[in-house]
């Protein structure tokens, strides 16, 4: 049976064996992730709203493009739904590199939550 994950404002549902953790600063959940049995994860961290989606993307693409080599990296259009109103400044990369034998495929989202201003 499915279940559901809310935090941020998201509702996230995954597989019922997978597992979920919460990362807290002071009793105030700052990031999750969600964890499968095997390899898949997601993992979700709240920026600050001043933090543009397109500077977040490319921070992070940049970060782990320093860590790994040869990491191929390709803009994308993440398709997320979201109700009542949709997401704003959706940027997403997708990264491809080699980690010991195994070929890592990354997809990075960020987007701002319907209800936060533009700044």
């Amino acid at each position: 049976m499915p279940k559901t994950h809310r935090s941020f404002g998201l509702s996230i549902t995954y597989p019922d064996n997978w597992n979920v953790t919460e990362d807290l600063d002071q009793d105030r959940v700052v990031g999750f992730q969600l964890q499968s049995p095997g390899t898949a994860f997601l993992s979700v961290v709240e920026l600050a709203s001043t933090t543009a989606p397109e500077k977040a993307v490319s921070e992070v693409a940049a970060t782990i493009a320093s860590e790994y080599e040869n990491v191929e990296i390709e803009p994308f259009t993440p398709q997320l739904l979201s109700s009542p109103d949709p997401l704003a400044e959706v940027k997403g990369r997708e990264l491809y590199f080699y980690y010991l034998d195994l070929l890592i495929r990354a997809q990075l989202i960020a987007f701002r939550l319907p209800s936060e201003a533009t700044i």
